[in-house]
């Protein structure tokens, strides 16, 4: 038995019968199309892929849109939404979030982090923390999309900024 039918038998379980075998964090568009079919490629937002120069790839997938970023060829980055028509509207409930984080767990343990203002306004958390460094954030509000990254994202950001930081050293001319 394959380890994502296992995972999802207990998801299932747990979630009350959502389907929940979808392209995943660290896979490869191989494996999202297996879930999913065909992907189109290219941008479809200034503010997707979370960093410019990763892949791209858009599936659609019963009335939600899976948006997945690649690096060297594996899922670093997803954004999940709905589609405009979908039942219920296109705002995320609480139970599609937690179906979402659920699914790109990893292994890990979301924990919710929550800002002063939100304790003390008992308001729902906008970005969770996974023990294995993975971040998922809720953008609006209102809350239209979740954005799931792994800590490869980070680190590919931080390295950009390390190249240019360097590059702008380098010309930096003798005055």
């Amino acid at each position: 038995m394959k380890i994502c039918t296992v995972i999802n038998v207990a998801v299932v379980v747990l979630l009350g019968g959502s389907s929940l075998c979808k392209a995943r964090l660290g896979e490869n568009a191989t494996q999202s199309e297996q879930r999913y079919g065909k992907a189109t490629d290219g941008k479809a937002s200034n503010s997707f892929p979370p960093v410019p120069s990763m892949d791209e790839k858009t599936y659609h997938y019963q009335g939600w849109i899976i948006k997945a970023a690649y690096l060297n060829g594996i899922i670093v980055a997803q954004r999940y939404s709905k589609k405009s028509n979908y039942p219920g509207g296109i705002v995320l409930k609480g139970d599609e979030v937690r179906a979402i984080l659920a699914s790109e767990a990893m292994g890990g343990e979301w924990k919710p982090r929550l800002s002063a203002n939100q304790i003390q306004t008992h308001v729902h958390p906008s970005t969770w923390i996974n023990s294995n460094g993975a971040v998922a954030r809720l953008t609006g509000p209102p809350w239209f999309s979740l954005q799931v990254e792994l800590p490869q994202v980070q680190a590919y950001r931080d390295a950009l900024k390390d190249r240019k930081e360097q590059q702008r050293k380098e010309s930096l001319p003798p005055f």
